[in-house]
């Protein structure tokens, strides 16, 4: 009968820890959920004082953990429309999307993506010819970190993981982008 008590004890604390496992992941999705909140839509007169693109209030948001060095727990947002990621050859120059990265619920940096119909040609290592749409990024740092400061920088390239970028002037980016027939909707 003694067993049978301590057997009954085990799995009663086995299930309390299951519980209270429950619970903590709860809450930490209901943390990352008001974080998302926090820095959506919400956010977005802030946008506009920087310069940066409001978030459309009909976008969508997929959120990750992203491996950084300087920032061990770093999570991105990508706000995008419906269109960005559906597969179809983009056709003509447009603002694809945002990405928003925050380390312990801190907002560190975030970016304005334009992608344009033209496209590079990347000869692969086996042979094979990559197409990837250019792009043109415009990021802003809200925190400074080992390399940058607060402010802009700008790349112009692709934004997939052959990483074909390299960082160019503001003026370059504004340049790129108005010969795609955009511009910066805050600017």
């Amino acid at each position: 009968m003694h067993i049978t008590q301590q057997h009954n004890k085990a799995i009663i604390a086995f299930i309390f820890l299951l519980s209270c496992l429950f619970i903590v992941s709860c809450k930490q999705n209901e943390s990352s959920k008001s974080t998302v909140l926090k820095y959506g839509t919400e956010f977005n007169p802030v946008r506009s004082f920087i310069g940066l693109e409001p978030i459309n209030r009909n976008w969508k948001s997929h959120s990750k953990k992203f491996e950084h060095v300087n920032h061990p727990s770093l999570l991105r947002i990508d706000w995008y429309g419906e269109t960005t990621f559906s597969g179809k050859v983009i056709k003509k120059p447009c603002y694809a999307y945002k990405s928003i990265f925050m380390d312990f619920g801190i907002i560190i940096w975030e970016t304005d993506m334009y992608i344009s119909s033209e496209r590079f040609l990347i000869k692969r290592t086996n042979g094979n010819i990559l197409r990837i749409n250019k792009t043109l990024t415009y990021r802003y740092r809200y925190e400074p970190d080992n390399f940058y400061n607060v402010g802009w920088d700008y790349y112009y390239g692709t934004d997939s993981n052959e990483k074909v970028s390299r960082f160019i002037s503001k003026q370059q980016a504004d340049s790129i982008l108005y010969s795609w027939g955009l511009s910066r909707s805050r600017l």
